[in-house]
């Protein structure tokens, strides 16, 4: 755990200024990508599509995790937002952010749903309030480059034709709980768990860091 802590604070500050893919990829494969990707606990496929690599809490209580989005997986387009800041850099293929402008609408057919963390997954909780999210900037981000989204911003990422991995880092923790802005009707409401992901996702997400230059 101690050495998985170390790559957790070395990523986080290789990103937090202009990142360097190479130092990235380095730093990853100083690790060992095998010994990486052989954690049960760490690794798991998020409700919002892609394969979660997790690290272990930064000394702040901030969050570094890897993702990796294999190549015609289904990837959610549900306007989220998330209890803290986070910057996302892209190591490999390319990736499509929307940030929206929420507003509240008592005859919207959207509603917002609070995201709560439970022992082994999340589960989303209806508020009462309806709401339209309307598509405010839209951004390519190819590789080497980076986004940064705010404590609170709604947005939806997913990636180009041929897949993307990424890693993010954020800021400490808030009180806010996660937010999503929904149908009650969406395939993605009640309980996600955390599933360990496919055979074929894990040897896609090895593959992917194997080949970073």
């Amino acid at each position: 755990m101690d050495k998985l802590r170390v790559l957790g604070a070395s990523l986080a500050e290789c990103i937090s200024g202009d990142p360097d893919v190479n130092s990235i990829a380095r730093l990853i494969r100083e690790f060992g990508i095998s010994d990486l990707l052989d954690r049960d606990a760490q690794v798991h496929r998020h409700i919002l599509g892609f394969v979660q690599l997790r690290l272990p809490l930064l000394s702040n209580g901030g969050l570094v995790r890897i993702h990796y989005w294999p190549a015609g997986a289904l990837y959610s387009e549900e306007p989220h937002s998330h209890s803290w800041a986070l910057r996302s850099v892209v190591l490999q293929g390319r990736m499509l952010n929307k940030c929206f402008d929420v507003r509240l609408r008592e005859s919207a057919t959207t509603e917002i749903f609070e995201v709560r963390r439970t022992n082994n997954g999340t589960t989303r909780h209806r508020t009462g309030t309806h709401a339209d999210a309307m598509v405010d900037t839209v951004m390519h981000i190819e590789v080497g480059k980076c986004y940064d989204i705010a404590l609170g911003d709604f947005h939806t990422s997913e990636p180009g034709g041929d897949g993307a991995l990424t890693v993010i880092a954020t800021d400490p923790p808030s009180s806010r709980l996660p937010l999503v802005v929904t149908t009650p009707q969406s395939l993605r409401a009640g309980f996600a768990g955390f599933p360990r992901p496919q055979p074929r996702d894990l040897k896609g997400f090895a593959e992917a860091l194997e080949s970073l230059s």
